[in-house]
């Protein structure tokens, strides 16, 4: 086997962009500091550039999620990737708690291999038009997102919904944003919320979460009127009324992958109020 596994710290970004290269992803580097400064993530080196990688998130003792599973395309089929998963498994052990991961195609098989089932499936759905004909939907107060003013109501739902505690990926979310809106009822409690940041060259929207679907929609209207960029969601397949609601609004469907799970039936939270992952990777 090549090279030994290692973590991989801040001073790897450029390395691990042409990781990602290799195997036609696009990691910006506002992303990867995001995944080294909450996470920790291993991989393999040679000649000091990194030829695999992957990412581990622990939730306090609730859950795990692992992402960004790469090995270099001219490295491939050398057990690079078992390697490396055992390795984030191992920590995951450690504490004891199920584990998440958005598969590939290409990964499935090592994955179930590992213990990993399929859990639910998960939609990227992207608007690219800047044009749309509006939902009506029962309407709720929406206002814009505020750090300092809105952070510990954020956290709350996000937990309640989630199942467990992400602050510091609020935070940092909140920070990186382009844009976030939050919803209120008429006990103005909250009742929703979204935050969008900049992937690529689209505005990804995530977590998006909702007391129902009503509301989810007239969030995601919200972000379509302020955008000047095509628009992306990661869809939990649970969803089915919102995300043929997406489609009237011009969203078309590109992609759809495994959400597994290991050392769990189910994920915990209230799940039925996600209406979209916060990241691939981050769960």
């Amino acid at each position: 086997m090549l090279g030994k596994i290692e973590k991989i710290d801040v001073s790897s970004m450029p390395s691990l962009q042409k990781l990602a290269e290799s195997v036609g992803w696009n990691f910006t580097t506002e992303r990867l500091h995001i995944y080294l400064s909450l996470g920790t993530m291993f991989g393999h080196r040679l000649h000091n550039e990194w030829i695999s990688s992957a990412a581990l998130f622990q939730y306090g003792t609730t859950i795990a999620s692992i992402g960004s599973v790469i090995v270099h395309a001219n490295y491939q089929g050398q057990g690079l990737g078992r390697s490396i998963m055992k390795r984030c498994l191992y920590e995951v052990e450690r504490v004891g708690v199920p584990v998440s991961l958005v598969a590939t195609s290409a990964g499935v098989p090592l994955y179930q291999s590992l213990g990993f089932q399929t859990v639910e499936f998960i939609h990227r759905f992207t608007h690219t038009h800047f044009v749309y004909e509006p939902i009506e939907c029962k309407q709720v107060e929406i206002e814009q997102l505020r750090e300092k003013k809105h952070i510990t109501e954020i956290i709350h739902f996000d937990k309640m919904v989630f199942g467990a505690n992400r602050s510091e990926l609020l935070h940092h979310l909140m920070k990186k944003r382009s844009i976030g809106f939050i919803a209120r009822n008429a006990e103005k409690s909250i009742c929703g919320f979204g935050i969008a940041f900049p992937v690529g060259n689209f505005l990804h929207i995530g977590p998006l979460m909702a007391d129902h679907t009503d509301i989810a929609l007239q969030l995601i209207q919200a972000f379509l009127c302020q955008s000047a960029i095509p628009v992306r969601i990661d869809v939990p397949s649970r969803q089915s009324d919102f995300m043929r609601a997406l489609c009237q609004l011009g969203f078309q469907e590109t992609l759809v992958s495994p959400l597994m799970l290991l050392y769990a039936q189910q994920l915990p939270g209230k799940r039925n109020r996600l209406f979209g992952i916060a990241d691939p990777a981050l769960g």
